[in-house]
């Protein structure tokens, strides 16, 4: 066949050489334009060749009458096409060109698609096939005002309700393709919702109405309304996603595990103007997740604003206080349990029984924070470490209980300046050593119940809720005539018991216990021990069964956990010389 060059407006017939899979192909493509007849032709031929070559049937909207001018309402050509390709389980193809339809389009989102075409929807683009630069939007509403699964999504005349867009997502992936927003409209949603496993190459925006700044209260609000339902929303593994301008209410029904946003791991996430009330957990990040946020107010938790479970990364977006996030009467404001970094900075934290809390080696800067009428502002525990530069402590109404407490390993990096002193040193998480052979504490002449060795000092929510491993090890000398009893006291009440054998003896009297806190402190004792140098042992008992519950108190002397002796004879004698108590990190 020999080449010829066709003048503009000539019409451009395919020629009995050129090989085109699909017979449904028109023999012949009218133009207005040279150049995009070659490219309509080409693009078409090829990607119908190489489709079928895999067995695939294929089909296209302008087989059913589509003009694909971005004038002409292709509104039945399309739902049309959709409808076949849908209950044949066909490709539709979308050549170059825009599909202008009016109405909702059944099943759009259970078919597969391939091709540079877009559809048309009150002037609003959806691509059906998006490349990286493509924008597209699929709106939701809740079920009382028209937001349904059958709704096509593409304007908010045809919403659909949450769910129905997420699962709509999964049909256009494995690897979601441009940039997609499920954008709310105001109102009030149930909650429950989750991502669908799949990957996306930018992030995925869930987002109400724009409010216009931090902090202004969302008009698209998840409230649970006492049904079953743990969170709001929740995401999978590996998922990228950016909330903004949403109110969660609620979200409180199961302790430590319902709340308003649940990430899972190796997540990506922007918050913007997130908002929660009466939730348990107002967001939770897990596993390697990192997070960006900024403008948020999470109050009235039942345990935490924000908690972080293991390396995850927290950037606050903020520049000022005007543009912070706020935690307010909740439990934790923000929770840090293990291997988490990075700024919490411009945050307002306001009557939280802990503002934050850092553990098993997390580090945070919050620095330019403000904290007003706190229990206690930041704890510190397990080789934790913090930067707090220009932090302001409220005084008079707003002034906390106590700024700083610090456990085992942790350490202040930066202190800003000398409003920042210390609390007292908190001694449950350290290690204590007593005498160390050096100055013996010796118990004789009385029959009276003695404490002996105080081993430390506890103060009701020591654990917060999570509990610790306590092990304590006392070494000492025994000269008994009449057996003798030894305890160990919690808050003045007995939580284990040993009876020391009759002889002379060098002694080691351990065990460990479990402290959890709700509420009161309950010890659960285990492992516990008494030896002498005849290298005989006996099994220690904790008292009243396998658990004691504890009341702590603010009063100095119900906090006391120590060693007690009670003599048979007021000739015998106990003597310590040396006794350590560790405490796991919290």
């Amino acid at each position: 066949m020999t080449d010829r060059i066709l003048s503009v407006g000539e019409d451009f017939t395919l020629r009995p050489s050129v090989k085109v899979a699909d017979a449904n192909l028109p023999a012949r493509l009218s133009k207005t334009s040279l150049d995009a007849a070659y490219s309509d032709a080409a693009a078409t031929t090829t990607a119908l060749a190489g489709k079928t070559a895999k067995g695939e049937l294929m089909l296209n909207p302008k087989d059913y009458g589509a003009k694909g001018n971005g004038s002409v309402d292709d509104t039945v050509a399309v739902q049309a096409a959709v409808a076949a390709a849908f209950s044949t389980g066909a490709v539709l193809f979308w050549p170059n060109g825009g599909y202008k339809t009016t109405a909702n389009i059944p099943n759009l989102h259970s078919v597969r698609h391939r091709g540079n075409g877009y559809i048309i929807r009150n002037g609003i683009n959806f691509f059906p096939d998006p490349a990286s630069n493509r924008v597209n939007t699929l709106y939701v509403a809740p079920s009382a005002t028209g937001g349904v699964a059958t709704n096509d999504g593409l304007s908010a005349t045809e919403p659909k309700n949450v769910q129905s867009a997420l699962d709509a997502l999964s049909n256009y992936g494995p690897v979601l393709g441009g940039q997609w927003t499920i954008q709310h409209a105001a109102g009030t949603y149930g909650g429950g919702y989750g991502f669908p496993r799949i990957m996306s190459r930018a992030k995925i925006k869930f987002q109400g109405p724009a409010m216009g700044g931090p902090r202004i209260t969302p008009t698209a609000v998840y409230d649970r309304a006492g049904a079953a339902i743990d969170w709001g929303v929740y995401t999978v593994d590996r998922a990228q996603v950016s909330f903004s301008d949403l109110k969660f209410v609620g979200f409180n029904r199961t302790a430590i595990n319902s709340g308003g946003i649940r990430v899972g791991e190796y997540n990506s996430i922007d918050l913007w103007n997130i908002h929660t009330d009466a939730a348990e957990i107002g967001f939770f990040a897990l596993d390697h997740a990192v997070y960006n946020w900024g403008g948020c107010y999470f109050k009235n938790s039942n345990y935490a604003g924000i908690h972080e479970l293991y390396m995850t990364l927290r950037n606050s977006t903020g520049t000022s206080l005007a543009d912070g996030t706020v935690f307010e009467n909740c439990q934790f404001g923000i929770k840090a349990k293990e291997l988490d970094t990075g700024h919490a900075d411009y945050s307002t934290f306001t009557n939280c029984t802990w503002a934050i809390h850092l553990s098993r080696s997390s580090t945070m800067n919050f620095s330019y924070s403000t904290f007003n009428g706190n229990g206690t502002c930041v704890v510190v525990a397990g080789s934790s470490t913090f930067v707090d530069l220009y932090t302001t402590f409220g005084t008079g109404a707003s002034k906390n209980t106590v700024k700083y407490r610090y456990m085992a390993g942790a350490s202040n990096v930066a202190l800003a300046a000398t409003e920042n002193a210390l609390s007292a040193p908190y001694v449950g998480m350290s290690e204590k050593s007593l005498a160390y052979g050096r100055m013996a504490t010796k118990h004789t002449g009385t029959l009276t119940d003695t404490n002996i060795v105080p081993l430390g000092k506890f103060i009701q929510g020591d654990f917060q809720g999570e509990g610790a491993w306590i092990k304590w090890d006392a070494y000492g000398s025994a000269n008994i005539t009449v057996a003798a009893t030894l305890r160990l006291r919690v808050a003045g009440q007995g939580v284990v018991v040993i009876t020391m054998p009759v002889g002379v003896y060098s002694f080691k009297f351990e065990g460990r216990m479990y402290v959890t806190a709700s509420g009161a402190d309950t010890q659960r004792a285990d492992s516990i021990m008494f030896w002498n140098n005849t290298g005989a042992g006996t099994s220690g008992n904790v008292i009243g069964g396998g658990s004691r519950t504890v009341p702590l108190s603010t009063t100095s002397t119900d906090m006391v956990m120590g060693i007690f002796c009670t003599l048979g004879a007021t000739a015998d004698s106990v003597q310590i010389d040396q006794a350590v108590m560790l405490t796991s990190d919290l």
